[in-house]
This record gives C-alpha cells, structure tokens and sequence, in this order.
C-alpha cells in the first residue's frame, strides 16, 4: 500500500473495512433482502482479499448472519433495528457517540443511509432514551 493510500483510504478502489463495529449499512426500510443482496457479498469479498492476505478462511454464512444478528458488530436493517441495536450498545457500554459509515454500496443507497439514519434512526434513539429512566 503506497503512502497515499493509507493517507486516503477513502480513495482506494477497495472500501475501507476500519470501522466494522459502528457500520450501518441499509437500503430503504421496505426491501432488506434487496440491501442483503448489494450489501453482503461485496462485505465478504473484502474480507476474502483481506484473509487471504492474513491467512483467514472466508466468512461462512454463520459469521455473516453473527454480525447483522441483534449482539452483531453491523448495524443493518430497518430503522427500528440498528436504533434496538444502538439502545442495546448504549445500555452496556453507555456510549454517547455514534459514528456512521456506510460502505459497500453505490452511492444512492449510502445517501439513503444517511438520509435513513438523520430522519428515523436518530430521533428513534432520542425518544427512546428519553424515555428510560437514569
């Protein structure tokens, strides 16, 4: 990797697998298995070139399902579940901060993303926070 790259992952032709626990990626609420569809087999095809070059086997199909599961590192899905998702990751480690990054798919889905997180997904967590007690 040349001193540019590590500098600018962003510019890479490969997304940037840094920052897995705290991903969301989502396509509109109404169609999960369409975003599976984008999403998943490019997630894994990264971490197929990453194993192969630290010598990991490939994600079978129980890793994937552990990391878009309720206790998974992805935040994936409808709004209603990366907010539970996010509850849950804020009642044990008491976190205050979320960092959003969207990856592994085109641009008008991690637009949606954004625009998904910012209109439901946030003032979801509000509310619901809000409301509990402490």
């Amino acid at each position: 990797m040349s001193r540019k790259e590590r500098r600018h992952p962003e510019k890479q032709d490969q997304p940037n697998p840094a920052h897995e626990k705290e991903l969301l990626d989502k396509s509109p609420p109404d169609d999960e298995q369409a975003a599976r569809a984008e999403f998943l087999p490019a997630y894994r095809q990264t971490f197929a070139k990453i194993g192969r070059e630290r010598g990991w086997p490939p994600m079978s199909d129980a890793a994937v399902e552990a990391l878009v599961a309720p206790s998974g590192a992805l935040f994936f899905g409808r709004p209603e579940t990366v907010a539970d998702k996010i509850i849950s990751l804020h009642q044990l480690l008491k976190i205050d901060r979320f960092e959003l990054h969207v990856s592994h798919v085109d641009h008008a889905n991690s637009m949606r993303s954004i625009e998904l997180f910012g209109s439901q997904v946030a003032p979801m967590v509000r509310e619901r926070l809000a409301m509990q007690p402490g």
